[in-house]
């Protein structure tokens, strides 16, 4: 599978900057990967997950929220 790499330079950064668990990681990184990675991860498998190469680590542009879309969330609507 071939994976946005700034995406994912973008997630290991905010992971190792919230200093959050390796058990939180491996979630975050599972559903990044996808539905099968997040289900043995939750399983507890042994699942292949995404490696930071530090090789290609450069600072990404910072991205902004434009908008959110939300139906049947506590009234707001259908």
């Amino acid at each position: 599978m071939a994976w946005d790499q700034s995406l994912l330079d973008q997630v290991f950064d905010r992971l190792a900057e919230s200093n959050v668990a390796d058990d939180v990681i491996d979630l975050v990184l599972a559903a990044y990967v996808g539905d099968a990675a997040l289900d043995g991860v939750l399983a507890g498998e042994a699942v292949d997950l995404p490696q930071r190469d530090p090789a290609l680590r450069s600072r990404p542009r910072p991205l902004y929220l434009e908008s959110i879309t939300v139906a049947g969330f506590r009234g707001v609507g259908p």
